[in-house]
């Protein structure tokens, strides 16, 4: 770490720190033979690398007028160095040796002609409005209501036989030779970085403070948005208002759905920038006091302080920032039905004798 004071009004701080933490508790899985699901072991290595850099200023310094301001930055990766049990799936991640922590993995429906299985020919595919690579036979996407193609099959090069207009998942082919579809990387919790900015601003006897923090980059599992996608209760199902070669039929969605089956379709970008708190203070000092109380009060803030004020983000739930119930939030980013963070507006007097 480097700490450096400039003038005595700006300060800024860099710290990198790397930590290994030996023979974690997890509740590993257990061969059906022992009569238990799960057993609770130390197992494993996690290394974590962060860095982190602030700067402090005060802008303004008088005994009448203050402005102090802040900026912080933080970004951390973590890697599982060892892992001396066998592999093994939980939720949406993967515990093995190698791996990425905060990793996703789901059905990833394909994009592009380049993920395609062997054979397959990209002359019977296209890229809908949604961004899925679709088998639409040498057509194109739009026909499906006005060339009565939505429930038809297409036949690829390959002879593989795919429903007409419907996203498919991309296989893919594991050491032993075989092929999955159902467990591929969809994404990563982690954020790229971490920002905070604050400024207290003074003048005489008033101050106002105010913090935004923000993160950028990172997922979030919406998973609240695939139920809904099971019992057709999302937006995306209303087909109201659109035109015929945008319609899309309810077994689009439901393959989306994937029965609930973690899926590339409900992993989104959790960038967000919070106005995170705004606090307003006025203060009262000892010879504002005295005719009231007899200079038996030293001083008497009146203060009003709002938090979660306002959230900017793409994100189509409530809020990005979330995490599952039971398990590491910090990691675990799915918004599972849980409830947002709280607009709060709270009012306090301090009394100093």
């Amino acid at each position: 770490g480097i700490d450096i004071i400039l003038g005595g009004r700006v300060q800024t701080t860099f710290t990198y720190a790397v930590s290994t933490v030996e023979n974690q508790i997890l509740q590993a899985p257990l061969p059906a033979f022992f009569g238990f699901g799960s057993q609770w072991q130390n197992a494993g290595t996690l290394q974590s690398k962060t860095f982190e850099a602030s700067l402090q200023a005060a802008v303004v310094s008088s005994p009448d007028f203050g402005w102090d301001v802040s900026v912080v930055f933080d970004r951390t990766r973590q890697v599982i160095t060892e892992f001396d049990i066998p592999a093994y799936r939980f939720s949406r991640f993967y515990n093995r040796e190698g791996e990425d922590f905060g990793t996703l993995y789901g059905v990833r429906f394909m994009t592009n002609c380049s993920q395609l299985p062997t054979g397959g020919s990209c002359a019977n595919w296209a890229v809908n409005d949604d961004g899925y690579l679709v088998p639409v036979g040498g057509g194109s996407v739009g026909d499906g209501i006005t060339g009565s193609l939505w429930g038809t099959d297409v036949t690829d090069a390959d002879g593989t036989v795919y429903d007409w207009g419907m996203p498919v998942g991309q296989d893919s082919t594991l050491a032993d030779g075989t092929t999955q579809s159902d467990f591929l990387r969809i994404g990563n919790t982690t954020p790229d970085f971490n920002m905070g900015f604050t400024q207290n601003v003074r003048y005489k006897n008033f101050s106002v403070y105010m913090l935004f923090d923000a993160q950028f980059g990172g997922d979030v599992y919406n998973a609240t948005k695939q139920w809904s996608y099971r019992d057709q209760r999302h937006g995306d199902n209303d087909q109201a208002g659109k035109t015929d070669a945008a319609k899309k039929p309810t077994d689009y969605q439901r393959v989306l759905y994937n029965t609930n089956s973690t899926s590339s379709h409900f992993v989104e970008d959790a960038t967000f920038v919070k106005f995170r708190e705004l606090s307003v203070r006025y203060s009262f000092n000892q010879r504002a006091l005295s005719s009231m109380f007899g200079g038996f009060m030293e001083r008497v803030t009146l203060a009003l302080v709002g938090r979660n004020l306002m959230t900017w983000t793409d994100y189509s739930g409530f809020d990005p920032e979330v995490g599952s119930g039971g398990g590491n939030a910090a990691i675990e980013r799915v918004d599972d039905f849980n409830y947002p963070n709280y607009r709060t507006f709270t009012g306090s007097v301090t009394i100093e004798f």
